[in-house]
């Protein structure tokens, strides 16, 4: 059972949230200036939800939830809007090819952290997946040229937390959990393999 207290203009983008993530309102009442609500939703559904839920409604809403019983599982329709970025090859990510890519969404890992092929490492700025190597080194020559690098500002990379993790994944993919890191990654690491099985999907 989950009770939400939100400001009445914010009522509207509060609803919704709750019907996105399962959400099934079993009393609204107004108290004041604020409207108090009252609904059952999947523990699932809970998952990221008091940051959705603070942003939709500018930091107003006040949350308590607590087990209520247990039911069939119910359908909700979140889904994901953006592709993501995986990592081609095994090894330390780079600055260098870290520039390259930022351009094409935000990224979850920082220079030097150790990745492997099949590994999440950002969120694509277009709603597609996107094979990336992002251990790739810069070639040597000795040939100079005027360089952008040394003036370019690395984007921050966003923190990966348990709960955002477990709230961000889709179907075919899976969080991993170390005692040094949280990581996301794909169900099937290998790119020919993915492939294969998007292509039967179809």
């Amino acid at each position: 059972m989950l009770t939400i207290d939100v400001d009445e203009s914010h009522v509207g983008s509060a609803m919704e949230l709750l019907g996105i993530r399962g959400g099934e309102v079993q009393s609204l009442d107004q108290r004041g200036e604020r409207m108090h609500i009252e609904c059952e939703i999947p523990a699932r559904g809970l998952i990221g939800l008091r940051s959705h839920m603070l942003t939709a409604t500018a930091g107003e809403a006040v949350l308590y939830h607590c087990f209520h019983k247990y039911a069939p599982v119910r359908t909700t329709i979140y889904r994901r809007a953006n592709g993501v970025l995986v990592a081609t090859a095994p090894g330390q990510a780079t600055t260098y090819a870290m520039l390259n890519i930022s351009q094409r969404g935000i990224l979850f890992v920082e220079p030097q952290d150790v990745v492997y092929g099949g590994q999440i490492v950002g969120e694509n700025s277009r709603d597609n997946d996107l094979e990336v190597n992002i251990v790739k080194g810069k070639a040597f020559s000795n040939v100079r040229e005027s360089n952008k690098e040394a003036t370019t500002v690395l984007k921050a990379s966003r923190e990966i937390t348990l709960e955002a993790a477990l709230e961000y994944i889709q179907d075919d993919e899976l969080v991993e959990i170390t005692p040094d890191a949280i990581r996301i990654r794909k169900k099937v690491l290998s790119e020919s393999k993915r492939k294969q099985i998007a292509r039967k999907n179809k």
